[in-house]
């Protein structure tokens, strides 16, 4: 049980460094995109336009994300199955003894039954 914790945790450790140096990349790249947007839109505009295409650009991305955020429908549902009672052999057992003798019953209901007198078109 030890070992399975290790793993785990050494597994979650992993995951948060590779997410973080992630995160940091894309900031980074981010950064640069910007920076060449920016140089783009001053050659076809004036600086005035650029930060406000740049600006704009930024607080759209960021209201579509708090949106996405705050929607009621984002948290994924846990599905819980209902537990069941463990049964054992015997409760088994137990069981397909009381169906057969329900179907044997059952089954002698649903026949005839002679009294043991002759019908009448038999006299």
């Amino acid at each position: 049980m030890l070992e399975t914790l290790r793993t785990s945790a050494a597994r979650t450790a992993r995951r948060s460094a590779l997410g973080l140096i992630g995160i940091l990349t894309l900031t980074v790249g981010l950064g640069f995109l910007t920076a060449a947007l920016w140089i783009f839109l001053v050659t076809i505009a004036d600086s005035l336009t650029a930060a406000v295409v740049v600006g704009s650009a930024y607080v759209g991305i960021g209201l579509i994300l708090l949106a996405l955020a705050t929607a009621r429908n984002a948290e994924p549902r846990m599905h819980v199955r209902p537990e069941r009672p463990m049964t054992t052999r015997m409760d088994v057992l137990v069981g397909i003894a009381v169906a057969f003798l329900e179907g044997l019953g059952a089954g002698l209901g649903s026949r005839p039954r002679h009294s043991g007198r002759k019908r009448p078109d038999e006299v």
